[in-house]
């Protein structure tokens, strides 16, 4: 996605995150570092070198529970968010009385630092373990993989915490919220393609049609 993209496009994506106010969000250090790094590498636009990522007084932890307070834009190019952020006691969810301001911006290659809790909280509750098979959503299509490591980094972060086996032999990092299930009827399609694939390849005509049965 280009970076005009990001403001203009009207269809839902999990990719990138579209702020709102009063979303309840979690901001990731160690995300919105490789984000400066990047802007700064590329020269995308001038960083002033005293913004650094927020850090809580007296915490280690990459992420910080926050709430979308307020939001403005920069329309010139490249279009820039900046948001106002309450930050969110890590045990009851309360706001506190810290705060925290973020401009950044959508960029190829650098994933979101900031995504929706309630993603963030169901991905984790999966519980993911190295050798669990997973799909991914990725420019619109599904890519399949596989876990293969899950990062012991100190501090711990869910942030790119796996490295992952795709279905073509790439490897990558990845987050929890990147990994969905995969479903029986999603084998099914898998098993029916793969046939069509060696059917064609022996010069046979495939002629399937595959019948899901729902409960």
């Amino acid at each position: 996605m280009k970076w005009f993209d990001w403001f203009t496009d009207v269809h839902p994506k999990k990719t990138p995150y579209f702020p709102q106010p009063g979303d309840e969000v979690v901001y990731f250090r160690s995300g919105h570092q490789h984000y400066i790094d990047k802007v700064r590498e590329n020269k995308i636009y001038n960083i002033s070198p005293t913004i650094k990522p927020f850090k809580q007084r007296a915490s280690q932890r990459d992420e910080v529970f926050a709430k979308i307070e307020d939001i403005k834009y920069d329309v010139k190019p490249p279009r820039l968010v900046t948001l106002k952020l309450v930050v969110l006691d890590i045990e009851t969810f309360e706001p506190t009385n810290a705060h925290f301001m973020v401009r950044y911006h959508d960029v190829e290659n650098v994933v979101d630092f900031i995504v929706l809790r309630q993603m963030y909280d169901l991905s984790v509750e999966r519980n993911w373990q190295v050798g669990d098979e997973f799909r991914s959503i990725i420019d619109d299509n599904w890519w399949f993989g596989c876990i293969t490591c899950l990062k012991e980094s100190q501090p711990f972060t869910q942030f790119q915490c796996f490295d992952v086996l795709w279905a073509n032999g790439d490897t990558e990092s990845l987050s929890p919220w990147d990994l969905e299930p995969i479903n029986h009827e999603t084998w099914l399609l898998l098993f029916a393609n793969k046939l069509k694939k060696l059917l064609l390849l022996t010069g046979l005509t495939p002629v399937l049609h595959l019948t899901v049965a729902y409960d």
